[in-house]
């Protein structure tokens, strides 16, 4: 091979490699679609919760493992659940337009002399009657330098009005008022883990337009965000639409989701249910398995009923595997009967998803004395 030929070759590779190069960098970067997106210390939602992202925030993706990303995220990396990220979009700035606006005045003397420079001493070249409107090209001293009838020349500012243009008064002084102090968090420090019950392959319940896994999630992330404003560090066992475990069997999910509040050293763990019976069965109600559960799931189900006016059933002992399983106090609450046209209809609605996490925050504050 002769050495135009190796040049030539070696230059390409050097161009595809920088070529490529770019292309990686253009897709490494990606932003959070969502709030309070859990960044986790491995692959799972067993992880440790390292930090969480807000909407928009902006992180470097390293690699892609399943159906979790590698990020990182100023000095911190972690992985995050990649249907929540999106590409970073480059928008530019339209371009600003640097066209002054002209000011007007109108002549206020009876003959106003139009003079060569901005000098009283200067040449009288025209005079403008009273009433005749001017342009402003530019002001020196006391002096406007103005533009009418295809002309140019001085005139004495102390006898041109502008118009349109009034000097605003200046703002009142701002009281010297102490701020206010900030009133302190009711659950902070608390480490709370709220289980969207099913997900993924098991939708739980259907019946009047609803299904059962997509209700649970969409209360939950509610709950989630009203816990967070009362300082609570709250982690859910599943993110959007999967299983704990992923893919496992239904019992390894349901040991994974119980895992999730041992290994985070939770100071409560509340699954979120949605019922089916009947068309006539109405109501909410909650399930315990260890005594010392039974006040969290009285206080939930008080304060949920009391916020959104289902009918109390009761707080029962429940031998259910997501709370036998759980080692930190725990209840399992159902929202209500989706098999019941009329609970199914209120349901639907965002006027009552929000009461409902309302309703469960305040249980759970209620639960730890607040």
């Amino acid at each position: 091979m002769n050495r135009k030929a190796t040049v030539f070759i070696a230059s390409s590779l050097v161009a595809s490699s920088v070529l490529s190069l770019g292309q990686v960098a253009q897709a490494a970067q990606k932003k959070s679609e969502v709030s309070n997106l859990n960044v986790r210390t491995t692959p799972s939602l067993k992880g440790k919760v390292l930090t969480r992202l807000q909407k928009g925030a902006v992180v470097s993706v390293l690699s892609v493992k399943g159906a979790w990303t590698y990020v990182s995220f100023g000095k911190m990396k972690g992985y995050v659940y990649s249907k929540y990220l999106t590409s970073v979009t480059t928008v530019k700035k339209p371009h600003k337009s640097h066209t002054k606006q002209e000011v007007k005045g109108t002549v206020q003397a009876e003959w106003l002399t139009v003079r060569q420079t901005d000098s009283a001493s200067a040449k009288a070249i025209d005079y403008l009657k009273k009433g005749k409107i001017v342009t402003i090209v530019e002001k020196a001293g006391s002096w406007y330098k103005v533009k009418y009838d295809q002309k140019t020349g001085y005139v004495n500012g102390s006898y041109i009005k502008l118009v349109g243009v009034t000097t605003p008064p200046p703002p009142p002084p701002k009281p010297d008022v102490p701020p206010k102090p900030t009133p302190p968090k009711s659950l902070a420090g608390k480490i709370i883990v709220i289980d969207p019950g099913h997900g993924n392959q098991r939708p739980g319940s259907m019946g009047n337009g609803l299904v059962e896994k997509n209700l649970n999630w969409t209360v939950s992330q509610k709950v989630q965000a009203y816990l967070n404003r009362e300082g609570a560090e709250v982690i859910l066992t599943r993110d959007g639409d999967s299983d704990c475990e992923g893919n496992g069997s239904l019992d390894a999910d349901l040991r994974c989701r119980a895992d999730v509040a041992k290994d985070n050293h939770a100071d409560a763990f509340i699954s979120i249910h949605t019922n089916s019976a009947s068309s006539n069965a109405m109501g909410a109600e909650s399930f315990y398995y260890q005594g010392t559960s039974s006040s969290l799931a009285e206080a939930v189900l008080n304060s949920y009923v009391a916020e959104t006016g289902l009918i109390k059933r009761r707080a029962n002992f429940g031998n259910l595997a997501v709370l036998r399983y759980n080692t930190v106090p725990s209840t399992l609450l159902e929202l209500g009967f989706l098999s019941n046209p009329l609970e199914a209809t209120t349901m639907k609605t965002a006027v009552f998803q929000d009461q409902a996490a309302r309703g469960i925050v305040k249980g759970i504050q209620v639960y730890f004395g607040k």
